[in-house]
């Protein structure tokens, strides 16, 4: 019995010796740390300035040195714009014109005699300031004033100007990364015009008045519609010549005013005509809220 009972006991040392070998083989492995440590290695786990993150870096960004299961981690960087010391990677940022610039930083992970790498991005913020994003003489020519702006809710940047080039004919374009794009061609048939403005309606769509060449130089609103510039209301809302048109959108209307050579400033809700003057005599150079 003696025997057995001895025999017994010696197998179960052995088999319980053998499942804790077991059981710590995965956590003396260098090589499946290391991986380990690499896979949870991202721009998450660096630590930014309040309002910073790994698409908008402004300053200082400080970097893990020890993986999660022990690897180090030592950082480089080949991009002229990173500099790194130990944890702390500063930048130069790029200029307003240049734009944001990504730069990658590169992590060597070493685990006893094992080693790996991990490359990870960042965007570096440009400096703020005003920066060219497009230039354009787009029909050829002098580009004629006023030139308002507005932007629609795809973000575009709406830009309208007149060509002297093309009969002073009257353009809306859009701002498509670096590229100004005409909506529609030339909105007045290469008619004429001038004195104009540009807003949004309730709908996004862009709408333009302007003076009217081809109509004794009175005033007229054109609204896009996707495919093509569609008259607003009547031609002719001035009773005269018509300057510094202006727009405005609220309450789900469009509001025009102008200098009307004939008698005085008007206001008009399109496809009803003036409704009533705002002055007796010549304004000079109205102007209308937008809002």
């Amino acid at each position: 019995m003696g025997k057995r009972y001895g025999s017994f006991f010696l197998l179960c040392g052995i088999v319980f010796m053998s499942l804790l070998s077991c059981g710590n083989a995965g956590s003396s492995d260098p090589v499946g740390l290391l991986e380990a440590d690499r896979a949870l290695l991202n721009a998450a786990a660096f630590g930014y300035a309040s309002g910073d993150s790994a698409v908008r870096v402004t300053t200082d960004v400080i970097l893990p040195l020890t993986g999660t299961n022990g690897s180090s981690i030592s950082w480089s960087s080949t991009d002229p714009e990173v500099q790194i010391a130990g944890a702390t990677a500063s930048f130069s940022r790029p200029g307003p014109q240049e734009g944001d610039v990504t730069v990658n930083l590169t992590a060597t992970l070493t685990n006893d005699t094992a080693m790996t790498t991990r490359e990870i991005p960042l965007i570096l913020h440009h400096l703020p300031g005003w920066r060219t994003v497009a230039v354009t003489e787009q029909r050829g020519g002098n580009v004629g004033c006023p030139l308002p702006m507005a932007c629609n809710a795809a973000g575009e940047l709406l830009l309208a100007y007149n060509s002297t080039s093309y009969d002073s004919g009257i353009f809306v374009c859009a701002l498509v990364g670096d590229t100004l794009n005409p909506l529609g061609g030339d909105v007045n048939n290469l008619e004429g015009a001038t004195a104009h403005d540009l807003v949004l309606d309730a709908s996004g769509n862009p709408v333009l008045a302007f003076q009217d060449w081809s109509n004794d130089y009175r005033a007229v609103v054109y609204r896009y519609s996707g495919n093509a510039w569609e008259l607003v209301g009547t031609a002719g809302l001035s009773t005269g010549q018509a300057y510094f048109n202006t727009l405005a959108s609220g309450n789900g209307l469009l509001y025009h005013s102008c200098q009307d050579m004939a008698d005085g400033k008007i206001w008009v809700r399109p496809g009803t005509g003036p409704t009533g003057r705002c002055s007796a005599g010549r304004p000079y150079r109205p102007v209308m809220p937008t809002g």
